[in-house]
């Protein structure tokens, strides 16, 4: 997917994109000491549960920016295009 959109800098991007994961990683360990923290073992948790819950059902909600493209059947037309030139050619 990112190569899609990065062609010249591609490594640079993949770096920034996977270190993203581990600096979650990082936060969410110092949220959730935090919470627990403040708040106590049990209802720490039930927040930190209750905030991982409403992002991944957020994120069931994203859709690629390309479904509203203006020229979007255009771009799909292209796509079937190179596909049957490269079925043709295997």
């Amino acid at each position: 997917m990112v190569a899609q959109y990065f062609k010249r800098r591609r490594e640079f991007v993949e770096i920034f994109i996977v270190s993203g994961s581990g600096l979650g990683i990082s936060a969410m360990s110092l949220i959730i000491r935090t919470t627990i923290g403040a708040l106590g073992w049990r209802l720490g948790l039930q927040v930190v549960t209750g905030a991982v819950s409403v992002t991944f059902i957020l994120g069931t909600f994203y859709r690629s920016a390309s479904l509203y493209h203006p020229q979007r059947r255009a771009i799909l037309h292209i796509k079937n295009q190179k596909r049957k030139i490269k079925d043709k050619s295997k």
